[in-house]
């Protein structure tokens, strides 16, 4: 278990005051990031060995979004490693100790060189220290793609605002892409104001992302409104991303 504190800052706030999704998303991620940085296994460590955890899913629930000026306290907890696939919980914890989102994730340890999976050591393992699963409804790690009608959004090109220091679009990138397609009442003005009321989302990567990469998104909203899935997909119709609203 490892946890670090902040304060919500006025500039990772929507016009609502409170903390912006992709400021949510990064606070999870820049978690598990400290984490490695303490134990060991640095940013610069793994690139000099030409290694790295890569995302491949995730699974967030929000109960409500902290707001500016809150005292939050932000948890990662690694459960389990099984030779290259390592999961990891995560809370954000409010001014009062109230559970504002809890999350699961999947992770896999790759060499940066060939593209392949590698066998987490013994020493990563331990030094990780994995605690208890958190209790959660879990869902799977893929996301089944119903057979509804999808509509196409406008094609955009991946820019170096979405890139991370793996010089791939940021994990976060792909939900903020998602999340422009989320139908907004007219009086809408947060970010994460929307009129279904989600709460969860799901995320499956699937290809890696780079500079000037164009991305043909497949947007289908069904069951009434209630459920939405946005496909961010290449070129030649294979996915980026899948990224699940519910």
């Amino acid at each position: 278990m490892y946890s670090y504190f902040s304060r919500v800052r006025f500039s990772e706030c929507d016009a609502n005051g409170s903390m912006k999704l992709t400021t949510l998303v990064d606070y999870l991620q820049d978690t598990a990031i400290f984490h490695s940085e303490d134990v060991g296994y640095t940013v610069q460590y793994m690139l000099d060995h030409h290694m790295a955890w890569l995302l491949a899913s995730w699974q967030i629930v929000i109960h409500r979004m902290p707001v500016y000026g809150e005292k939050i306290e932000t948890i990662t907890n690694p459960y389990a490693v099984e030779r290259f696939i390592g999961y990891r919980n995560f809370k954000i914890l409010g001014n009062d100790g109230e559970e504002c989102v809890i999350a699961n994730s999947v992770w896999a340890l790759m060499d940066l060189e060939n593209g392949k999976p590698i066998t987490a050591s013994e020493d990563m393992i331990n030094a990780y220290q994995a605690g208890e699963k958190f209790q959660m409804n879990y869902a799977p790690r893929k996301i089944k793609i119903p057979e509804v009608e999808f509509k196409d959004g406008e094609p955009f090109a991946v820019e170096p605002w979405h890139l991370d220091s793996n010089r791939h679009v940021n994990n976060g990138a792909y939900i903020h892409m998602a999340w422009n397609y989320v139908p907004r009442s007219e009086d809408s003005v947060g970010d994460f104001d929307n009129s279904a009321g989600f709460t969860e989302i799901r995320a499956e990567y699937k290809n890696q992302g780079h500079l000037g990469d164009m991305i043909y998104p497949k947007v289908a909203v069904f069951e009434e409104g209630r459920h939405m899935i946005v496909d961010l997909r290449r070129e030649d119709g294979k996915s980026f991303a899948v990224v699940e609203f519910l």
